[in-house]
């Protein structure tokens, strides 16, 4: 084969193989989404009870002014 024809072969196929390498990329890239979904689900899950739980525990400290309970029931008997 002429070198010629044969850089002429590798100059047609290679926009069809770059063409490969990133479409192979992309559905790489989109399997390891998909397998760590599950995984930050769960950890969006956690992250919006703690901040539920924080908002609940800074209400009940605005709530009683951040005095303990025993300190809430004496105020209230004076």
């Amino acid at each position: 084969m002429e070198l010629a024809t044969y850089a002429e072969i590798v100059g047609t196929a290679l926009p069809f193989l770059n063409d490969y390498v990133d479409a192979n990329n992309e559905l790489i890239a989109l399997d390891s989404l998909v397998q760590s979904t599950g995984t930050t689900a769960r950890f969006m899950a956690e992250l919006r009870e703690r901040s539920q739980l924080e908002q609940h525990a800074e209400y009940l400290h605005q709530k009683t002014r951040g005095r303990p309970s025993h300190l809430r029931r004496a105020h209230r008997l004076t």
